[in-house]
């Protein structure tokens, strides 16, 4: 049952993980912001394409055929997302909170800390910049959903034990290079 219950709350953290770009940036007005750097990529057909980089994120604008714009971003700069560990170190402090857990008190305030600065580091990189209680709200939703699954919660989030050092290490390593925060695939 434990094991059934560990990979019910995966699936929950793996589904929710790509969903948490999603609303935190108005890629039009980034790149808008950032336009007198755009490069025109001429398609051999299609929409008209222009991209902008600034600090290792493109940005690419389409314009389709109708006069439509879309805008979509990728995050190149081979810096970790912050947006894993801050949702991964979100459920680990739900478990924290609802369930009685092995950790030292140094150990709960490294989780702690990694999760506060990775919210107010996810806030002040989104565009526009959010307040970190906005962001902290979001994740607490995310997690609160992903526990929400049939079994027991407290044997499936002791993963936790084993995996939020990792995270925290992730998390420091993600606030390495200040820059808009886009989706990402999480290892």
């Amino acid at each position: 049952m434990m094991r059934g219950a560990a990979l019910l709350l995966a699936l929950s953290i793996s589904a929710g993980q790509g969903a948490m770009a999603q609303g935190l940036n108005d890629l039009g007005a980034f790149f808008a912001l950032h336009s007198e750097n755009a490069t025109w990529l001429k398609p051999d057909r299609g929409p008209a394409n222009w991209q902008v980089e600034v600090s290792g994120v493109i940005v690419t604008k389409r314009v389709a055929l109708d006069g439509r714009e879309t805008y979509s971003a990728v995050d190149m700069s081979g810096v970790p997302s912050p947006l894993c560990p801050a949702y991964w170190l979100s459920i680990a402090a739900r478990y924290a909170q609802s369930c009685a857990v092995p950790w030292s008190n140094e150990e709960s305030a490294a989780q702690s800390a990694a999760h506060a600065d990775l919210m107010g580091f996810i806030a002040a990189n989104a565009y526009p910049p959010r307040p970190a209680s906005e962001i902290e709200a979001a994740f607490v939703r995310r997690a609160t959903a992903a526990l929400d699954f049939e079994g027991d919660r407290c044997a499936a989030m002791a993963v936790f034990d084993a995996v939020y050092p990792a995270q925290i290490k992730h998390a420091r390593a993600a606030m390495a290079l200040p820059r808009l925060v886009v989706e990402a695939q999480c290892p």
